[in-house]
């Protein structure tokens, strides 16, 4: 359980799929944390303005308060889409985060997100510190989803009767993400069923073990610490 304030300010990154969706009605059950919703209209699909109407109705129905920023994908100069969408969701969150004088920035990460991000990022030859990068807290961005699996928030939102909407993009292999999610997650759980929940605790022992390296190394004034930067 997240240490967090009872009906403190709060942004959440907010696509009306299931996972943001979900979070949402938790944060308010659980925390009554009723978060200014923030959702980001890349452009890229037919169906994006469509889903920007959505998510201002899902607002307006249970009484949230939203903003979309309107993406301008020509601005990408060539950049790869995922990195760019990335780039420009997070520094507006941040902007309006400091804007509204949230304390805390959510975004909807879930354990399955954790295990795809650790594969690609192993493809990249990361160290440790790339292998552990989608961690629940930065900072003030928090990810109080990552304990539970995709399936876990599908279930829930069923059994809660929650509407969302479905990103048809999820169901293509345009992306690595979904290449992954759709080929090696799936043949993975065929093999080892509780395959996510595993590698998700090898990433904690991982994250252990970087945090008391990195503590000792500190310490014994080998690096200068003002130097690092998160990674969100």
């Amino acid at each position: 359980m997240l240490d967090l304030k009872p009906g403190s300010k709060a942004v959440l990154g907010f696509s009306g799929g299931v996972d943001s969706v979900v979070l949402s009605q938790f944060l308010l059950d659980r925390y009554n944390i009723r978060p200014y919703l923030l959702h980001v209209n890349y452009g890229l699909r037919e169906e994006s303005d469509e889903d920007a109407r959505w998510c201002q109705w899902y607002a307006q129905e249970y009484r949230f308060e939203i903003q979309v920023l309107n993406a301008d994908p020509s601005q990408r100069s060539g950049e790869n889409v995922q990195n760019w969408a990335r780039k420009v969701r997070y520094a507006w969150f941040q902007e309006r985060a400091e804007a509204l004088g949230a304390e805390y920035i959510f975004t909807a990460h879930h354990m399955d997100d954790r295990w795809e991000t650790f594969i690609m990022n192993l493809n990249r030859k990361s160290g440790i510190a790339g292998l552990t990068s989608l961690k629940p807290i930065v900072g003030n961005v928090i990810r109080p989803l990552l304990g539970f699996t995709k399936q876990e928030v599908q279930e829930y939102a069923l059994k809660n009767n929650i509407a969302f909407v479905e990103d048809a993009s999820n169901d293509t292999d345009d992306y690595t993400r979904n290449k992954v999610r759709h080929h090696l997650t799936e043949a993975a759980r065929d093999i080892f069923p509780e395959f996510v929940k595993n590698v998700n605790q090898s990433i904690n022992n991982l994250d252990k073990s970087y945090n008391l390296i990195h503590s000792l190394i500190t310490s014994g004034g080998f690096i200068d610490s003002s130097i690092n930067k998160d990674i969100v």
